[in-house]
């Protein structure tokens, strides 16, 4: 293994929703080992398939997002036997679905292993009153904001073309990993990584949310010209062979 997370063992329990965050790690060097339950994980289940043709080793996003980590069949109340020689485990899933699926909490993780550092993906993070609400792409997208500020005042909202949320999230993960790893350099000791997709989605670019504790103007979808107060900001306009979107970037702000 070569790269900068080389010296690393990442154990990845995710599904779907935060396989992106072990993707990341292997790209930067990481050992990372999908351990999967019997019978698959659920993303070799995902469609697009290869040719159309379902199977177990034909689903497109598990081959995208699985590419170049190993992988091992382990029930969850084998885990803690594996937490030992590892640095990272990865799970996504509120705190029903963790513990229905018996993986174990950071704190017994932690007890076997004081170094380990857990990265969890889930909707809306693993406390508050929505932590175990139903999650996906198309709901969380709507409770980050992207839904009231996309598309026609007068039509229903629109939505991202391709899912992106976990994405995000999984990246947000990805990154608290790395700031983890750092801080256990120090103190030798693991942290738990809690990762809303609500909230990533927010920060990712509809910071517009926070404009009612600012006192700033709220925004509202419409169409090619999303509304601020009073203001109108129009980014897409019609040309020769379609339309073209213009974007004003302050130098100040986003660099030369």
């Amino acid at each position: 293994m070569t790269g900068l997370l080389a010296p690393y063992r990442v154990l990845d329990l995710t599904d779907e929703r935060g396989a992106f965050a072990g993707l990341l790690l292997a790209q930067l060097g990481a050992d990372v080992v999908l351990v999967e339950p019997p019978g698959g994980c659920r993303t070799r289940r995902v469609p697009p398939f290869l040719d159309d043709i379902p199977g177990p080793n034909r689903s497109l996003v598990h081959l995208t997002l699985n590419r170049g980590k190993r992988t091992i069949e382990a029930r969850g109340d084998q885990l803690l036997s594996l937490v030992g020689r590892a640095d990272v485990i990865l799970t996504s899933g509120g705190p029903a679905e963790l513990s229905a699926s018996r993986i174990p909490s950071f704190a017994d993780l932690a007890a076997a292993n004081p170094g380990i550092v857990m990265a969890n993906v889930s909707g809306f993070g693993l406390s508050g009153p929505k932590a175990d609400w139903s999650d996906g792409d198309l709901v969380c997208a709507a409770a980050g904001l992207q839904l009231s500020v996309t598309g026609d005042a007068d039509r229903p909202p629109l939505r991202c073309a391709v899912p992106q949320v976990f994405a995000s999230a999984s990246a947000d993960a990805a990154v608290g990993v790395l700031l983890a790893l750092a801080e256990r350099t120090r103190s030798g000791r693991g942290q738990l990584v809690d990762c809303s997709a609500q909230e990533s989605w927010i920060w990712a670019g509809f910071y517009l949310a926070y404009a009612s504790p600012w006192g700033a103007a709220v925004s509202h979808r419409d169409g090619a010209a999303p509304r601020t107060g009073p203001l109108s900001v129009r980014f897409d306009f019609p040309a020769a062979d379609g339309h073209v979107t213009i974007t004003l970037l302050f130098v100040g702000a986003v660099g030369s």
